[in-house]
């Protein structure tokens, strides 16, 4: 895809939906874009980033990274990023 997207004359995608941080391929997917001199942005709410994801999406060329905030309360937005956590951790057995 990303040599069709490429041959288009796109320069940019973002990467997101879900929470793209899940995808085990992510680096590979955004270094295929790399390759073809696209530049990739990865949308985040930031709750399954961890330093060792971003070290490799950063070797892997990305330069942009957005976090989405939902409020600008404090207590609001703890309270939804332990619910995001609790639904990616999956179910308690």
């Amino acid at each position: 895809m990303a040599g069709v997207l490429a041959r288009l004359g796109t320069v940019q995608v973002s990467l997101g939906g879900g929470e793209p941080v899940l995808r085990k391929d992510l680096p590979e997917v955004a270094r295929a874009f790399q390759e073809h001199d696209i530049r990739v942005r990865v949308l985040t709410n930031g709750v399954a980033m961890t330093p060792r994801a971003a070290g490799r999406l950063i070797d892997a060329g990305v330069r942009d990274f957005s976090f989405s905030v939902d409020s600008l309360r404090p207590e609001v937005q703890e309270d939804l990023d332990a619910v995001a956590a609790a639904l990616l951790a999956g179910p308690r057995r």
